[in-house]
């Protein structure tokens, strides 16, 4: 009888077990929680970061005027950028902004006259101003009246430098006036004394090149007052070599180059030059071909 029930219990035990081993696993449940970090959203605008747009509005006020912007312009051109998609025509909207700011003048002085004659600025020419009215009052008081009038003529020059830049924003002269004005003044004549090196210098100021074996001899000759022809233009004085610079058709050559370097960091492309030299021959504006290049994808980094 016990033998009966010991091998009763041992089927009853091998049962469970094998039974129990043949259970299914217990369903998971999927208590996942949210680990979304709130205010890391992806990128908007097709993959642009709002960093990337900041620092290219960052990038546009350094350039344009000299500065980086305020935390408030950074906030409301950011949030114009944003409502906008990025467009084009935003870009360009605060690009014409800042390029109507005076600073952008003063920076497009300072940048010409660290290229053209040492960085000089208006603390500069007003020393000089008042160093040309003593030799006046000197050489008058002491008859010396035969240097009288290069000593007006220089009054004059710096007068013209000193007001270019309020003259340029105000449409009161052109841009090639304003880079002719560099050329033509007593800073000018000192970094690049004697005929050769103002023609060398002038060159490489407007053109970004030096000037072929005969260039370098015709315009010489005109800036000694000889008469002679440079650009199939005749001259017969310094005065005369200068508005055949900044008139002549590689004046806008020069300018697109120094532009394309200057916010792109390269040259233009043939094609490139070709098409903004007849936009520029055919009337469009020399600001509005620098907002179309800050308006780019290239130059904003995106």
């Amino acid at each position: 009888m016990h033998r009966i029930l010991y091998l009763a219990f041992i089927f009853a035990l091998s049962s469970a077990i094998f039974f129990s081993s043949c259970k299914k696993d217990p369903l998971l449940i999927d208590n996942h929680i949210d680990t979304t970090i709130i205010g890391n959203n992806p990128p908007p605008y097709n993959g642009i970061s709002e960093l990337q747009i900041k620092l290219y509005i960052n990038k546009l006020y350094v350039d344009l005027i000299g500065r980086q912007p305020s935390a408030q312009e950074l906030n409301d051109q950011f949030a114009f950028l944003k409502t906008n998609n990025l467009s084009i025509s935003s870009r360009g909207i605060i690009v014409d902004g800042l390029l109507s700011n005076s600073d952008f003048y003063n920076r497009l002085f300072d940048l010409t006259s660290a290229d053209m004659t040492n960085g000089i600025d208006t603390v500069d020419i007003n020393d000089e101003v008042t160093q040309f009215h003593y030799f006046i009052l000197y050489d008058s008081i002491n008859g010396y009246t035969q240097n009288l009038p290069y000593y007006y003529a220089e009054l004059l020059r710096f007068n013209k430098l000193n007001t270019c830049v309020n003259d340029l924003m105000n449409n009161s002269i052109t841009l090639r006036e304003f880079y002719r004005i560099f050329m033509d003044n007593y800073f000018y004549d000192q970094v690049n004394m004697g005929s050769e090196n103002f023609v060398k210098g002038s060159f490489d100021d407007l053109y970004l090149r030096a000037p072929t074996t005969s260039e370098l001899q015709y315009a010489g000759s005109m800036v000694d007052g000889a008469s002679t022809t440079l650009f199939d233009q005749s001259g017969t004085s310094k005065g005369d070599y200068e508005l055949i610079m900044v008139n002549s058709p590689e004046f806008t050559e020069g300018f697109i180059r120094k532009c394309y370097r200057q916010y792109l960091l390269r040259n233009p492309a043939s094609g490139e030059m070709g098409l903004e030299t007849l936009a520029l021959n055919g009337g469009l504006d020399w600001k509005t071909m620098i907002k179309n290049l800050l308006s780019t994808d290239e130059y904003a980094g995106f």
